[in-house]
């Protein structure tokens, strides 16, 4: 991951006491990943604006998986 941030394609929230660090990809992270062959034709999802957004959104999402978890696979 640090080669990857080093890159500009990645950066991470900073850890606060009790929290995970996230990475999330940065708009230019973003626009690479779209040139991939798996991701051509998709349209990549809204970078996030910053290390807060990030956080939220992951938080957001971690709550909502906790409420709500996906069925098992068969």
């Amino acid at each position: 991951m640090a080669e990857l941030r080093a890159e500009g394609l990645v950066n991470r929230t900073l850890p606060q006491a009790g929290r995970t660090r996230v990475w999330f990809a940065t708009a230019y992270g973003v626009q690479v990943a779209a040139e991939w062959p798996e991701l051509r034709g998709r349209r990549p999802p809204k970078p996030a604006s910053g290390p807060v957004a990030t956080w939220l959104r992951v938080s957001h999402t971690l709550t909502v998986h906790d409420r709500h978890p996906s069925p098992p696979l068969r």
